[in-house]
C-alpha cells in the first residue's frame, strides 16, 4: 500500500512538474518529423507537433508497439531533447545525432528523412537514400 502511494505522488509530481514547464514540449522545435528506413526492413516514424498549447504525437520504432498521444509526445520530447538539434548543424551532424541516438549505423541505413522546424521558423531538410 505504502509503495502504492510513493508510486502515486511520484507520478502527480511529475504531471505538475511537465505542465507547470509548460507541457511537454521539446527544447525549441515546433515541428519534427523522422522517417527513417533500413536496408532489413525495420522502420522508425517519429511525428512531433506543437499546435499552441497542444501536441500532436506519433512514435513507431522497431520491436515496439506503434504510440500516440501523450506516449508518443513523452517518448518523441525525450528524443528530440537528446538530440540537441539547432538550425545552424551541418546536414551531416544532424544524421550522426539522430543515428546515434537510435543506435543504427548509417551503413544500414536505406532511406533517412529528417525535417525540423524550429520556434523562429527555421528549419533543417535532410533527404538521404542509402
Amino acid at each position: 500500500m505504502k509503495l502504492k502511494w510513493i508510486t502515486m505522488m511520484f507520478f502527480a509530481m511529475l504531471c505538475f512538474t511537465v505542465f507547470a514547464a509548460g507541457g511537454l514540449a521539446a527544447a525549441n522545435i515546433a515541428d519534427f518529423e523522422l522517417e527513417l528506413k533500413l536496408k532489413n526492413n525495420d522502420k522508425y516514424d517519429i511525428e512531433y507537433e506543437v499546435e499552441g498549447d497542444r501536441i500532436e504525437a506519433k512514435y513507431q520504432a522497431p520491436g515496439e508497439a506503434v504510440l500516440y498521444g501523450e506516449e508518443a509526445a513523452t517518448k518523441a520530447s525525450t528524443l528530440i531533447e537528446a538530440l540537441a538539434l539547432t538550425a545552424d548543424m551541418t546536414e551531416q551532424q544532424v544524421i550522426d545525432r539522430v543515428l546515434s541516438q537510435l543506435n543504427v549505423n548509417q551503413a544500414d541505413v536505406s532511406e533517412l528523412d529528417i525535417d525540423a522546424e524550429f520556434t523562429d521558423g527555421k528549419q533543417i531538410d535532410i533527404d538521404v537514400k542509402g
